[in-house]
């Protein structure tokens, strides 16, 4: 239970690695019921939380098939576009397959200069926005709103497209006001009049981008250059684009409610266990069903 765990807690020392000696532990008080009492209780918990975890593996499968259907949608949609009789032709590409016979294929370097992140300048941050220090700094998170800090300088401007290139590499976010970039981060701007949100799709979905490193995933500013783009009528790209935004809005409101219902889940769980074990609930006469 919680109460437990805070209770070690307490009583556990060291900074970096915080530990409680056997002794301590074992002079914690905890309660006691009878034998009888307290195989009713495991009893009753063994098939209540059972119930609940079913639920929440249940919920959580929901959350991974809509999160397939997700990436799917957007697969198709950026690699055939959103007219269901277009002709298509092969592109040359394993791994992107037929596209629309109008549609180009070009190397990325050709459509986005690419830099990549520096080292982190703190005498320029701040922890916190503020008017000294208004623009976002990003690093290589899988968290599209997770900002490392804050700064006083912004050397990219809103509308390029920020890539992981270390770790999980090849997650793509559009930013849509000025920031900076740091440790390896890879930010595209556009050389040629391209819509930056359809090229968030296609390069976060579709690539499948190689590491240089066995050990820790790096993807470099010239090794990103060098994949290939399918290239849509700019209004194609826009459209597409927008179509898409709708789509996942929604898709992306249901998983974050089916996530919200996981964590009550979990909660609730916990509650329930506590409430039996600390006698708040009489479960005695509990008799489980066969």
């Amino acid at each position: 239970t919680s109460g437990f765990l805070e209770e070690v807690e307490s009583h556990s020392t060291g900074v970096s690695y915080p530990a409680i000696t056997a002794t301590d532990l074992v002079n914690l008080s905890i309660t006691l019921p009878t034998v009888a009492e307290q195989e009713v209780i495991a009893a009753y918990l063994d098939d209540v939380t059972g119930k609940i975890d079913a639920l929440i593996s249940e919920k959580q499968k929901q959350v991974e098939d809509i999160r397939a259907y997700r990436t799917s949608l957007i697969t198709e949609t950026v690699t055939h576009g959103l007219n269901p009789d277009a002709n298509l032709r092969p592109s040359g590409i394993d791994w992107l397959g037929d596209i629309p016979e109008h549609w180009k294929i070009v190397r990325l370097g050709l459509l986005f200069n690419a830099k990549a992140g520096g080292d982190a300048k703190p005498e320029l941050y701040s922890s916190k926005k503020d008017l000294l220090h208004p623009f976002p700094v990003y690093t290589n998170s899988q968290v599209e709103n997770q900002v490392y800090a804050y700064t006083s300088e912004a050397p990219f401007k809103s509308g390029s497209i920020t890539v992981t290139g270390r770790g999980d590499i090849g997650r793509a976010f559009l930013r849509k006001e000025d920031f900076d970039a740091i440790i390896r981060l890879i930010v595209l701007f556009p050389i040629n009049e391209v819509d930056c949100n359809y090229y968030k799709y296609f390069i976060d979905t579709v690539i499948p981008f190689l590491s240089d490193s066995a050990a820790v995933g790096q993807l470099s500013a010239s090794q990103i250059t060098n994949y290939l783009l399918a290239v849509p009528p700019l209004s194609e790209q826009q459209a597409i684009a927008d179509f898409l935004d709708a789509k996942t809005a929604k898709i992306d409101e249901l998983i974050s409610e089916l996530t919200k219902q996981i964590d009550e889940l979990a909660e609730y769980k916990q509650a329930v266990i506590t409430e039996a074990v600390t006698g708040k609930v009489d479960v005695c006469d509990y008799k489980p069903l066969i």
